[in-house]
Formats: structure tokens, C-alpha cells, sequence
């Protein structure tokens, strides 16, 4: 997920390409990475069809917004 970064060789966590998923906690050399509760859970779309009807729908959102 992309979702750490070494930044002078200390590690960043990008939070909102966190899903959570725990693998960086397990292949942590240093034993330094623990998993914290996020404070919105965002549950995804349930089927495939869904997701890119909810896709299609901030994109639209979104050219909404830069044509104002």
C-alpha cells in the first residue's frame, strides 16, 4: 500500500494510505511498528459494482468542484 516512507532513515507512516493490514508490524526488524484503532473505521463497498459507483461518484464530485 505504499504507506511507509524512510525519511532520514526514520519511518513515516502515510495515515491515509494505511489500511491497516498489520504487515509492517510483523516484518519490522526493530520490533518498533504497533498498530493503533483509526478514529473513523471506513468500511469499503461490498461488491465490485459498488465500488466504482462510489468511484464514478467523488470523480464527478470532484469535476463538480473544479468547474465552479
Amino acid at each position: 500500500m505504499k504507506a511507509l516512507k524512510l525519511v532520514n532513515d526514520i519511518s513515516k507512516v502515510n495515515l491515509k494510505r494505511c489500511i491497516g493490514c498489520g504487515l509492517c508490524v510483523s516484518t519490522c526488524p526493530e520490533e518498533a511498528i504497533q498498530l493503533h484503532k483509526k478514529d473513523k473505521e471506513i468500511e469499503p463497498p461490498s461488491t465490485v459494482e459498488d465500488l466504482y459507483a462510489e468511484i464514478g461518484n467523488i470523480k464527478e464530485d470532484l469535476r463538480r468542484k473544479l468547474n465552479k
